[in-house]
């Protein structure tokens, strides 16, 4: 049985939810410190580095997954400006 957004055509591609995804909006000034921080680490982050990583993150204002993803996303475009 179709339900009752199907029929009306707004479905929402199989997601149940209808919240639409909160989008991290960064500052200049995070984005240029996250940059800095992200080349120190080698763009990868490694046990070893775990506290830093926290404390950076506390200090910045952003959580550490978002932070986490945003180097996975941002690592080509940062070999780009070199």
């Amino acid at each position: 049985m179709m339900s009752l957004d199907e029929v009306n055509g707004s479905d929402t591609g199989g997601s149940s939810s209808k919240k639409k995804r909160y989008r991290t909006k960064f500052s200049a000034e995070q984005k240029e410190e996250m940059t800095q921080f992200a080349d120190k680490l080698g763009w990868k982050i490694v046990r070893q580095h775990e506290d830093l990583v926290t404390q950076f993150c506390e200090d910045v204002g952003v959580p550490r997954n978002v932070f986490k993803v945003w180097m996975h996303n941002n690592k080509n475009n940062s070999a780009k400006r070199v």
